[in-house]
């Protein structure tokens, strides 16, 4: 599967974008694998840095969804064009 999301910003500038996911995550050269045996890989005028936090779930009502814990991954652009395209296409492995 694959998401295309075209972007115009008021000028250059940092952006950030977050994914939540209930598995560990690793990140390496624009690609991202979780646990759960998927692969995201992302294409942007610049490569982004990663940011992988661990939160401990202590709401009863989301533990019973989340379990113990969830993964905030960040994706960091320190700078991007005022306007473009990131892709990210998703696959198993």
């Amino acid at each position: 599967m694959a998401v295309a999301d075209r972007y115009a910003l008021h000028g250059t500038g940092k952006v950030e974008m977050s994914l939540m996911t209930p598995r560990p995550a690793r990140a390496a050269s624009g690609v991202l694998s979780l646990d759960a045996g998927v692969r995201i890989a992302i294409e942007a005028p610049i490569t982004p840095e990663f940011r992988v936090e661990e939160i401990a779930i202590t709401d009863g009502r989301l533990h019973a969804s989340w379990g113990d814990r969830i993964y905030r991954v960040l994706m960091i652009w320190p700078t991007l064009p005022a306007s473009g395209e990131l892709k990210y296409t998703l696959t198993t492995i």
